[in-house]
């Protein structure tokens, strides 16, 4: 489209300030026609709607079909070109206000859609036809001086389900926003979650704050029934206008973006949505920066997130993120906002990123807090809404932004909560009075940043102290969890996983504090220069830790067995159909683990830094079965099993995936079990990915492999001579020798820390029924060490205490489904001799799996797999450990 000179012509008029309501069915085909749109844009000087004599134009206005920009003359005359499928808005200016219809939702658009929308079988309906385009389409603002300094209210993601839902937003959210000073009101998207009928419901409680209320287009606003992007929005158009428009308030510019582009069903893949921007929005956000002065402030707002919020580093959200920023670069003062992954957090991009008005220059993006918080999940309070805090442990609640000229400073505001409430400070119940600095505490600072400074105190003892911003899942929010899955009883109702927060600070309380209760102050100094403070009490006494229950014949089962040794939950994968069998680096900075890549359908080998936001790296070589990878405690080297040299491995990867897509369409479960793959041998490389040997090549399964703890021996597990055994070799492969010769599978071994043992599973007594034994690393003093009628495998030494873990599931009662969970017990070894001591212990008690479990180098920290995530896929976990006592 390109737009003309400016000429008027009176004629049939239509004045711009509402919608049609209505659709039907028409299958649009053929070329859209382009025409010419001409009108006014004129002085409403008795807010009327409609444009009276004595009302003039207004000259300087801009007008946009979505992608050129037109400006009026000094008459208020405009003309720009406009095809049979799209809407041409005016984009608001200082000191004017736009029409908004009695539910405050501002109608500054016409479209223009002569056939109605194609919407026939979408479910929702779209725009009515519309008709020949009028002679004239004007335009009624009215003029509203803008205060040089305005506040606007900014919720993410509202998302009810149900008119209850509507409600509870209504009275979590709304009801405190009735009679707020705020100039507007905005909804980042996801207005409502996929029933699209509830819009209306929605407009009659948000319109009751008695502000302008505008509304970005969410991936939950779609018709998901469209085939593609360009009819997927035609219901948002038919309540609120266009997706992409731009409105003024001051000195600040806002510019909303619909990133959610949908890519429709076919009969064999289900629809899915990519943050994407097209050529024709990144061109008009370039027309109206060229009408915008340097010195104004211009903020995007979005519904999906424009940089990753994950792993720094990762692929932006947005693909075209890169190309916006280079368009930005033309102004200094640039901000956005986005919703849509019910995280509060903050993202900044400079010049290394493409954003470069100056070198120094930095472009800030705030993913905001949504007022749904968790999906309305959770236990409900007195008024009977959830208490729905997000997955970074912040509550729901809603932004206040606050704008000075070009200046602007950010609030969160919590749902229900007094205005100051910003900080969630963290700590034991009980402070151990023999060791005070062994507590941690933990401040989640609501909306932190990389550029708050966080300093705690104990009231009376000691001077301030920072505290170490440290990304991590929030503990209260991980104690909250179990407890709320524990109750929802398997429903959709419980609270989602914790998720890593960026907003996390931390620290260890002094050393020596006394008996009694001391106050513990925490305070916060954002990048805004706003104060905070966090207020929590500890009571400092004797602890008295209660042993862990025992798992056994006849052993009662405590409420709460998990909060016995593991606290601060936290997954440390999610980006793979499945991630597991993890274990840490000898620094404990970094892990290795197996995972399955979309689009592959076996394991393959990554490592993953835990002190950052770095995104996993692949170090196996892309194909094949790969197992079981161990860190060198020595030198800078990963073990690791792989079929990759497979002769045959095209069609071992064209059977997995022909079962694959068989299961997928059947619907079928296959039972799980371990492939011993007679092409699987030993390989080492690099953590960054170089192969640097093979160390078997024996015919028959080679894998299960670990190395001893001074890194000269490998211990493995091998089928070579027809059963398989635990072998032991030389780091270089050489002087191989068989540990164990007794019919059954000996498998999962590994050394004691101080190398003379080594634990591993075994079914020797029943098929498929595993114990778990130790025997010498010469290959005497074999031992069990479990003897249940159940499965227990995967066992792990602790490195400093004499503990063994493993993954356990009770078979004794055929009429019930075991579920596997880590277990543990005490061993003593006497005169060369090692025994169980004691009874066993169950750690974890979540009805889904837990598997795999192993130790951080220090016994801190303790890592496993379990499907306990979301989406039901099973992923890694690490929590910190604490020993229970004999």
């Amino acid at each position: 489209m390109t737009t003309k000179s400016v000429l008027h012509r009176r004629g049939k008029q239509i004045t711009i300030w509402a919608t049609a309501v209505c659709a039907v069915w028409l299958m649009v085909v053929g070329v859209a026609q382009a025409e010419t749109a001409r009108g006014v844009v004129f002085d409403d000087r008795n807010t009327n709607g409609s444009r009276d004599a004595s009302e003039p134009g207004i000259a300087g206005v801009h007008i946009s079909n979505g992608v050129d920009i037109a400006t009026t003359d000094n008459l208020g005359n405009y003309e720009i070109d406009i095809d049979d499928d799209a809407i041409i808005f005016v984009l608001k200016p200082r000191d004017w206000q736009t029409r908004a219809d009695k539910l405050n939702i501002p109608r500054f658009y016409y479209i223009r859609k002569p056939a109605g929308s194609p919407d026939d079988g979408f479910k929702f309906p779209g725009v009515e036809p519309t008709g020949p385009l009028p002679e004239s389409v004007d335009f009624a603002l009215t003029a509203s001086p803008d205060p040089d300094e305005f506040t606007v209210v900014l919720v993410g993601d509202p998302q009810p389900y149900s008119r209850q839902q509507v409600r509870f937003y209504g009275n979590d959210v709304i009801a405190e926003l009735v009679d707020t000073k705020a100039l507007f009101g905005m909804s980042m998207g996801d207005i409502v979650g996929d029933d699209l009928t509830l819009f209306d419901a929605m407009n009659a409680v948000q319109g009751v704050v008695g502000i302008p209320w505008y509304n970005v287009h969410g991936n939950h606003d779609i018709n998901y029934r469209s085939p593609n992007d360009k009819y997927s929005d035609e219901t948002f158009e038919r309540v609120y206008g266009p997706t992409n428009y731009a409105f003024q308030y001051g000195a600040v510019h806002f510019i909303v973006l619909d990133n959610v582009y949908w890519i429709g069903a076919t009969e064999k893949t289900k629809g899915r949505y990519e943050g994407r921007f097209s050529k024709d929005q990144l061109q008009f956000v370039a027309n109206y920066l060229e009408r915008v002065p340097k010195e104004d402030r211009v903020v995007v707002c979005t519904h999906i997130p424009l940089p990753h919020m994950g792993h720094k580093g990762a692929p932006p959200s947005t693909h075209e993120y890169p190309q916006l920023l280079k368009i930005l670069s033309s102004h200094p003062h640039t901000l956005s906002f986005s919703a849509h992954t019910h995280i509060n957090d903050h993202r900044f991009a400079g010049a290394a990123d493409g954003y470069t008005p100056t070198e120094e220059t930095e472009h800030h993006h705030h993913n905001i807090v949504t007022g749904s918080g968790s999906w309305w999940r959770g236990i409900k309070d007195t008024r009977g809404i959830p208490l729905t805090p997000m997955a970074d442990g912040a509550p729901n609640g809603y932004i206040i932004a606050t704008f000075r000229g070009n200046k602007y400073r950010l609030r969160y505001k919590a749902a229900h909560m007094p205005d100051d409430y910003q900080i969630a400070v963290y700590t034991q119940e009980v402070v151990d009075v023999a060791d005070s600095a062994a507590s941690k505490v933990v401040a989640n600072v609501f909306n932190g940043n990389s550029k708050t400074k966080v300093k705690m105190r104990v009231r009376g003892f000691g001077d301030w102290m920072p505290m170490q911003h440290l990304p991590q899942t929030d503990p209260a929010y991980a104690a909250a969890y179990l407890r709320d899955v524990i109750a929802a009883d398997g429903k959709r109702t419980a609270l989602p996983p914790p998720k890593v927060s960026g907003h996390i600070w931390s620290a260890q309380l002094p050393a020596g504090i006394p008996h009694g209760v001391y106050v513990l102050e925490v305070e916060s100094t954002d990048m805004f220069g706003q104060v905070d403070r966090g207020i929590r009490l500890i009571d400092v006494d004797q602890v008295s830790s209660p042993p862990a229950t025992a798992v056994g014949k006849n052993k009662a089962v405590p409420a709460d067995i998990e909060s016995q040794c593991l606290s601060n939950l936290r997954q440390v994968t999610s980006d793979f159909l499945k991630a597991g069998e993890g274990y840490f680096s000898p620094d404990g900075q970094t892990i290795v683990y197996q995972a399955v890549r979309k689009g592959y359908p076996f394991y393959q080998i990554y490592t993953q830094s835990l002190s950052d936001k770095s995104q996993p790296r692949r170090i196996s070589a892309g194909r094949g079965r790969t197992t079981c990878a161990y860190f060198s405690p020595t030198n800078n080297r990963i073990l690791f099993a792989s079929s990759h040299l497979d002769p045959n491995l095209d069609e071992t990867e064209a059977v997995a995936r022909r079962e694959a897509e068989e299961d997928r369409k059947s619907g079928r479960r296959r039972r799980y079990s371990w492939v011993f793959d007679p092409q699987m041998d030993l390989f080492e490389a690099t953590p960054e990915g170089e192969l640097i040997g093979r160390l078997t090549d024996t015919n028959g399964y080679d894998a299960e492999c670990a190395y001893s703890p001074d890194g000269k021996q490998i211990v493995f597990c091998s089928d070579r001579d027809g059963d398989p055994d635990l072998y032991i070799m030389n780091v270089d492969g050489t002087n191989v020798r068989q540990l164990t010769n007794e019919p059954g599978y000996d498998g999962g071994p590994f050394f004691s820390p101080d190398g003379q043992w080594i634990v591993y599973r075994t079914d020797r007594k029943r098929k498929e029924y595993l114990q778990i034994h130790a025997i010498r690393a010469d290959g005497t003093n074999d031992v069990a060490l479990t003897n249940t009628e159940g499965v227990n495998w995967a066992p792990y030494w602790h490195p400093t205490k004499p503990y063994i873990i493993w993954t356990g599931a009770d078979h004794s009662d055929p009429t019930k489904r075991p579920n596997y969970d880590l277990r543990m017990l005490c061993y003593k070894i006497t005169d060369g001799h090692l025994q169980a001591e004691g009874d066993m212990m169950r750690i974890t008690d979540h009805p889904k799996a837990d598997v795999l479990p192993v130790f951080s180098p220090d016994g801190k920290q303790l890592m496993w797999t379990s499907n306990r995530t979301q989406d039901g896929t099973s992923q890694l976990w690490i929590a910190d450990f604490q020993l229970p006592e004999k």
